[in-house]
């Protein structure tokens, strides 16, 4: 009877970390075991604010909805799960009269197997079972959509495969275990516009590309950020600029390394360096070296 939650997903001892084991979602959805924690962790942020909150949040562990991972990111993915996992937050839907019962409305919505507080008691999270694992990102857009349609703003992160998310507790989720499978993707023209997209068909030379995608790679496997510090962060941008739209999923990868990702900030960010001034993709490779990846030149030490 509960299948369609019942899948296996990877387990983090802390957020930072490569997954610890697999767990049986459901069982994880409707346990009280961090209960207790996490009551804590709202407690400290109804007290303490969000800057104690953000920091005690992250001796919390984590999971992944989507499927079972080797490591911390969406490269690494194993098995998906056939689930893709939604954010709606309050700061992003300041509109609603009524968010505290959105639960009541979600019901509304056929797809949604889950609905629960997430980690800070203030949003939710919704569980959705999606028809085409290999296309998470573009049934993502789709559900942007729908979702709009009906007045809600859902986050972007969620986009990433790999998106990991703290423990939480609901004494009262919304659960539909007979919820449809969701289906529909948007045409690409509507759900994945790229202003940008025409001003830089470049072809990418295969080298060069087979090194960047080392570099994040490598840099994803050891967990290391080479983004830290918004000058940096644009320099590498525009350095991936130069690959013309092969670049951006990996500024996405590389971005993510940072604890302040965010996937709608950072792909703006990328369009934005699409209409600057190349970068010579060299830059990348220097600033990979100054951080530690010191086979910039060849990565014959990387990919091995």
């Amino acid at each position: 009877m509960t299948k369609i939650l019942s899948k296996n997903v990877s387990f983090y001892k802390k957020i930072t970390e490569p997954p610890v084991k697999e767990v049986d979602l459901y069982t994880l959805l409707t346990s009280d075991r961090f209960k207790d924690s996490v009551e804590k962790v709202r407690q400290t942020k109804a007290v303490k604010g969000k800057e104690a909150y953000d920091q005690i949040k992250k001796s919390l562990p984590s999971f992944t909805v989507s499927g079972t991972f080797s490591g911390a990111s969406d490269s690494s993915l194993l098995q998906h799960s056939g689930l893709i996992c939604i954010d709606i937050d309050r700061k992003d839907n300041l509109d609603m009269d009524n968010f505290d019962q959105l639960k009541e409305i979600i019901y509304q919505v056929p797809h949604v197997a889950y609905c629960g507080h997430s980690l800070s008691g203030e949003s939710y999270f919704c569980v959705i079972p999606i028809s085409h694992a290999e296309k998470h990102r573009d049934h993502f857009r789709s559900l942007q959509k729908d979702f709009a349609r009906c007045g809600l703003t859902i986050d972007t992160n969620c986009i990433n495969v790999g998106r990991k998310r703290f423990v939480s507790y609901d004494p009262e989720p919304y659960i539909n275990l007979k919820a449809e499978v969701y289906s529909w993707i948007a045409p690409a023209s509507e759900s994945r516009p790229r202003p940008a997209q025409e001003k830089r068909q470049e072809e990418v030379d295969p080298d060069t590309l087979a090194r960047v995608e080392a570099i994040a790679d490598y840099c994803e496997r050891e967990l290391i950020d080479i983004t830290e510090g918004y000058d940096n962060w644009l320099r590498i941008g525009a350095a991936l600029a130069s690959l013309g739209e092969a670049g951006r999923d990996i500024f996405h990868r590389l971005s993510a390394m940072n604890s302040g990702y965010d996937y709608g900030q950072a792909d703006k960010q990328f369009t934005a360096c699409l209409r600057m001034d190349k970068v010579h993709v060299g830059t990348l490779f220097h600033i990979a070296r100054e951080h530690g990846v010191t086979a910039a030149i060849d990565f014959k030490d990387i990919t091995a």
